[in-house]
């Protein structure tokens, strides 16, 4: 269950997840009350929504924890580095994923069950890669990419490109290659 909840909250976070170790000294899963039961530190409050509909649709506990971004790294490279008190799941930020996903903090997302590099073709390559650590596994993924818009005036539209309809505009700027044309 928390392998399968790691998968699907790997699309949703803001840098990366990764599954610690989160069993108890004997390596049992965590219970609380007969229900399985995750741990989530964020910086960021991001995660709820998706948490509340894997609440809903499996039989699981999970326990969301925000951390100021600040204090983030201080408060979990200590419990990371010692094995004790470590989330099941936590996400990362870009200062320092390069550094983490060095670190062996995170699951190897390469091998099974996840499989992640079957994903890839749905990934900008360097957004893949930036969760790929020195030895060739991905450790984490990005579900976040910067938007953009493109905004021209009519005028120039039709001069350029000779005409300003929005619609033509539109289907020209479609496809990388026709916005470079």
């Amino acid at each position: 269950m928390k392998k399968l909840f790691l998968f699907l909250l790997v699309s949703v976070l803001s840098f990366g997840l990764i599954a610690c170790n989160s069993s108890d000294s004997n390596g049992d899963a965590k219970k609380s009350g007969g229900k399985e039961k995750l741990t989530v530190w964020s910086f960021t409050d991001e995660l709820q929504e998706p948490i509340d509909v894997f609440m809903e649709r499996h039989d699981v506990e999970i326990e969301l924890t925000i951390i100021p971004i600040a204090d983030y790294p201080t408060r979990l490279r200590p419990v990371l580095e010692s094995g004790s008190g470590a989330p099941d799941i936590f996400t990362g930020e870009l200062a320092f994923i390069k550094d983490w996903v060095e670190q062996g903090y995170w699951e190897n997302l390469s091998q099974a069950p996840y499989n992640v590099e079957e994903l890839k073709g749905d990934f900008v390559d360097y957004v893949f890669d930036l969760g790929r650590g020195s030895d060739g596994n991905i450790k984490a993924l990005s579900w976040q990419t910067t938007p953009g818009g493109i905004f021209y005036r009519r005028s120039i539209a039709k001069e350029v490109l000779g005409t300003d309809d929005p619609q033509v505009i539109g289907e020209k700027f479609s496809t990388m290659d026709g916005l470079l044309k």
